[in-house]
C-alpha cells in the first residue's frame, strides 16, 4: 500500500507568508495535550498544584529548546551554513530525546524551586509526554522532515510528491518507509502501557523509568527504517540517545525495586526487634 503525500506543509497563508504551518499546529495540540494530562495525574496523585504553572512553563520551554539543540547538533554543517534557520521551530527540526533531556531538566529545577518530590512528577508526566509525541508525529508526515528510507518493495510507504516539503528532492516520487506512522505506533503502544500500569503498585519514579526503557528500546528498531547520518558503529544520532535512555531506564527501575526492598527489609527488622 502507498500513501502519496501531497499536502502543502502551509496550513495558512496570508500575502506570502506563512502564518501556520500543519507542524506547528500539531505541536502546539501536542503541547496543550500533555499539559492537561499531566494536570490529572498530578490531581489523581494528590500532588500539589499552586506551583503547576510554572513546572509547566520550566518544562516546555527548556523541553523545546533541548529538542531543537538535538536536532541542530545531528545536522550542525547544514546550519552553520544558514544559521537564521535554527531559530525557524515552526518549519520543524524537533528532535524528541532532546525534549525528554530538556524538559526533565526544567522539572529537576522547578521541583527543587518549590521543593516539589521530583520521582512523583516525572511519573504524573510520562503518560501525556508519549502521548504527545504521537501528536507531533502528525506534523512530520505533513512536513516530510521525518522521512524514511527508500522503500520501493516495502508493503506500506509514503511517497511525497510535494515540492515544498522538506524531504530531498531526490526522494520526491519514491517510495519511502513510513517512519512516522511507526513511531507513532510506537508511542500509542508505551501509551497504552503506561495508562494501564499508572495505578499499579510500582515505586515513585517507576513510571517515568518504564517509558525510557520501552520506547528507548522500540525507537532503536523503528529508528532503523529512517536514513540519517551515521554517527558511529552503524547507528544514527536517535537510535545512539534511545540505547542509553533504555539502559538508563532498566538501572533506574532496577535501583527503585531494590531501594523499596530495603526500605521494606529494614522496616521488617526494626518490627521483629521492638
Amino acid at each position: 500500500m502507498n500513501i502519496t503525500i501531497d499536502l502543502d506543509p502551509i496550513l495558512l497563508e496570508v500575502g506570502g507568508y506563512a502564518i501556520l504551518r500543519w507542524y506547528s499546529l500539531a505541536i502546539t495540540i501536542a503541547i496543550f495535550v500533555a499539559i492537561w494530562m499531566t494536570d490529572r495525574e498530578f490531581k489523581r496523585k494528590g500532588l500539589d498544584t499552586s506551583n503547576y504553572g510554572a513546572i509547566v512553563t520550566w518544562a516546555v520551554v527548556l523541553g523545546i529548546i533541548g529538542a531543537r539543540l538535538f536536532h541542530v547538533l545531528d545536522d550542525l554543517d547544514g546550519y552553520l551554513d544558514d544559521p537564521v534557520r535554527i531559530l525557524q521551530i515552526n518549519r520543524g527540526g524537533l528532535a524528541i530525546w532532546g525534549a525528554v533531556t530538556g524538559g526533565f531538566l526544567g522539572v529537576l529545577i522547578s521541583t527543587r524551586m518549590y521543593k516539589m518530590p521530583l520521582l512523583p512528577v516525572i511519573d504524573a508526566v510520562a503518560p501525556g509526554l508519549v502521548l504527545a509525541q504521537a501528536i507531533g508525529r502528525i506534523g512530520n508526515i505533513v512536513n516530510g522532515d521525518a522521512w524514511g528510507a527508500p522503500a520501493p518493495d516495502a508493503w506500506f510507504t509514503f511517497t511525497y510528491t510535494n515540492p515544498d516539503s522538506f524531504i530531498p528532492n531526490r526522494l520526491l516520487g519514491v517510495p519511502t518507509h513510513p517512519y512516522p506512522i511507526y513511531d507513532m505506533a510506537l508511542n500509542l503502544a508505551v501509551f497504552a502501557l503506561l495508562w494501564w500500569l499508572r495505578k499499579k503498585d510500582l515505586p515513585n519514579g517507576g513510571l517515568f523509568a518504564t517509558y525510557l526503557l520501552v520506547y528507548g528500546f522500540g525507537r532503536v528498531f523503528v529508528h532503523s527504517l529512517r536514513e540519517e547520518v551515521e554517527w558511529f558503529w552503524g547507528l544514527q544520532q536517535a537510535q545512539v540517545f534511545s540505547i542509553a535512555g533504555m539502559i538508563l531506564g532498566a538501572l533506574l527501575l532496577a535501583y527503585l525495586y531494590w531501594q523499596r526492598s530495603q526500605r521494606e527489609t529494614d522496616a521488617h527488622s526494626k518490627a521483629e526487634a521492638t
